[in-house]
């Protein structure tokens, strides 16, 4: 007796959930596992059935790893801007007993540089 849609669905619910918890190298395994297996009648569609489902399992899973991955290097790049504009303010107030006299010497002269332009 063929099966119904409902249990069709469900026994693929339960092998796709099955194989996200399987990792990239067991799923690759699987894929040639499916392509050597030997069945009745005509073996090469059917085994090509079997690891087409096992490298849609294979891509997803390695889709959910790359989404990972993604956020994790978002959270990096916000960190490394975070620490990059840490330092740059703790470089300015490292560098102003310094970096405050000379720019007041540099206004100064340019002060005067214009003054005198502007009085002849």
């Amino acid at each position: 007796m063929p099966k119904s849609k409902e249990e069709i669905r469900k026994e693929a619910t339960e092998s796709a959930e099955d194989d996200l918890t399987k990792d990239i190298k067991h799923l690759l395994i699987d894929v040639h596992d499916e392509l050597l297996q030997e069945r009745g009648g005509n073996v090469f569609i059917k085994n090509l059935m079997f690891a087409q489902k096992r490298l849609a399992s294979l891509i997803v899973r390695a889709s959910i790893e790359n989404d990972k991955l993604q956020q994790s290097l978002k959270l990096l790049t916000k960190q490394i801007y975070g620490f990059t504009i840490a330092l740059f303010i703790v470089g300015i107030i490292s560098i102003s007993h310094i970096l405050f006299p000379f720019l007041k010497s540099v206004f100064s002269f340019l002060t005067k540089i214009i003054i005198r332009i502007f009085s002849n």
